[in-house]
């Protein structure tokens, strides 16, 4: 089932709107993908940017993705998915892709994709969500949404840079994009 994204108003920035991934976005969403990619030192095949674009864009396929606009320009995104877990039983998240450009981090707008990720997470009923991030990605490891190592809490085990999304109630943590 394809979850609707309408846009929202974040509350970190009242200039800051998260919307579904929709055709018209290619263009600026083919520039930050290259710039995802770079960033993690990877040569993408044209195919492989073209079968992305058309899971994200398709009504039939449990990958979903998410735009941060600020003051009208696209900034950043996150790629999604549902993903079976056989030891828990359950389907649970999958956080691929998180991208925010370079001028624009330390504004939260990381952070900000994170928890609309959350948000739609629990309207699906997941319990978490995973996230594999580079090792080296300390404001990323540190963002208030998520566990530093899924081994701390005991419902996981790290695996090599594996993260489980949660919100953490007490609001204490680091910074993230």
């Amino acid at each position: 089932m394809l979850v609707k994204l309408n846009c929202f108003r974040e509350t970190f920035m009242s200039n800051l709107e998260m919307c579904e991934i929709q055709k018209k976005h290619y263009e600026v969403w083919i520039e930050l993908y290259h710039k995802y990619a770079e960033y993690y030192q990877v040569d993408i095949p044209k195919d492989n940017f073209d079968l992305t674009w058309k899971w994200l864009t398709s009504e039939n396929y449990p990958f979903w993705g998410i735009l941060a606009d600020l003051d009208s320009k696209i900034v950043g995104f996150a790629h999604f998915r549902s993903l079976p877990s056989p030891l828990d039983s359950c389907e649970v998240g999958f956080l691929d892709d998180l991208f925010v450009l370079q001028e624009y981090r330390g504004k939260k707008i990381g952070y900000s994709l994170i928890e609309k990720v959350h948000q739609i997470g629990k309207s699906k009923n997941w319990p978490y969500i995973n996230w594999i991030t580079k090792d080296d990605n300390y404001t990323a490891r540190t963002c208030l949404l998520y566990t530093t190592d899924a081994a701390d809490d005991g419902l996981g085990v790290d695996l090599g840079g594996r993260r489980k999304i949660k919100k953490n109630e007490e609001g204490g943590g680091g910074g993230g994009g």
